[in-house]
């Protein structure tokens, strides 16, 4: 339950194009909320990693690098939602940080970039997520499932500049933000899946390749 929170929090500040500032900024401050919970609950894991402990390569350390690596963007994405906050914190951070162009791309592309980091994070558990959400499924179902959310995917790509985004290039206007808001959100989901079922791929070739070996 709590990761599903994340996910439809996480989604929601992404959309913040077609919310109140003030809405954004709350959203995002109920985000840190499930997200400390989750390392909390790894928290055996994190302190592993702090003895240098964990060991293994392949699978085991890609996923390791990429936790580490999300951890360091959620710092990046809270820290400089707060610098320019133009609500909640709007009091106590200068007129010159919250108005910086600087911050402003670097906040908009660290939570694309997380974003995308978490969808391959959660890819690397397809298989326990599949079968939460959709049980048995035949093969022909899982490949339209998965020709649908890649096409959306793309769309949503290349419609909201995606590239762009992550590079901190300042984006004024979208294709994407020319749609209404309900649609806006389904492209959203649309990367989040394809760069889930990235991550899905990335484990079912390590493993293969780690039976092999």
């Amino acid at each position: 339950m709590n990761n599903l929170v994340f996910f439809m929090l996480l989604m929601l500040c992404m959309a913040f194009h077609y919310m109140p500032v003030s809405w954004h900024e709350v959203l995002g401050i109920m985000l840190v909320l499930p997200f400390v919970r989750h390392l909390y609950s790894y928290r055996g894991w994190w302190n592993m990693l702090g003895k240098g402990r964990l060991a293994g390569g392949g699978l085991s350390l890609f996923s390791s690098l990429l936790n580490v690596l999300l951890l360091v963007v959620f710092v990046v994405v809270i820290g400089s939602g707060i610098l320019v906050s133009g609500y909640i914190f709007r009091e106590i951070i200068p007129l010159e940080l919250r108005m910086n162009i600087i911050l402003h791309q670097l906040h908009v592309s660290a939570c694309y970039w997380f974003m995308l980091l978490a969808a391959v994070h959660a890819g690397l558990h397809y298989e326990s997520i599949r079968r939460r959400l959709f049980g048995a499924m035949h093969c022909w179902q899982e490949y339209a499932l998965f020709a649908a959310v890649l096409l959306l995917g793309i769309f949503g790509s290349v419609s909201n500049q995606l590239g762009s985004r992550l590079m901190m290039k300042h984006v004024f206007h979208t294709d994407a933000l020319q749609l209404p808001g309900l649609i806006y959100f389904l492209l959203l989901l649309g990367i989040f899946g394809s760069y889930f079922l990235a991550g899905s791929m990335i484990r079912k070739l390590t493993v293969k390749k780690s039976a092999k070996i």
